[in-house]
């Protein structure tokens, strides 16, 4: 008979299908390794977290200092009032 299958043929059949599907998982498995991992997960990740700030390396600065390197980066006649404050650790 055309178009059915003996049972000989069906069980070929349904093995080929179980092979054909377990190397489709096989498959999908490798390439999820290939998958990068998400970097950024929030303002709470690791690399936020250990983040080192910019700007902040190099000697110490002095109260007056500071001052004097504020009002010449926003220029002398635009600032009216400094005021220092201090925080973090090692205060």
């Amino acid at each position: 008979m055309l178009g059915s299958l003996n049972r000989r043929q069906s069980k070929k059949v349904r093995e080929g299908n179980e092979k054909i599907f377990q190397t489709s998982l096989v498959s999908i498995e490798k390439n999820m390794a290939k998958t990068p991992e998400l970097i950024y997960d929030g303002p709470f990740s690791d690399q936020m977290i250990n983040r080192k700030p910019l700007g902040l390396e190099g000697d110490e600065v002095s109260k007056k200092e500071g001052e004097r390197i504020a009002r010449e980066f926003f220029g002398a006649d635009r600032v009216q009032e400094i005021t220092a404050f201090e925080e973090g650790k090692d205060i």
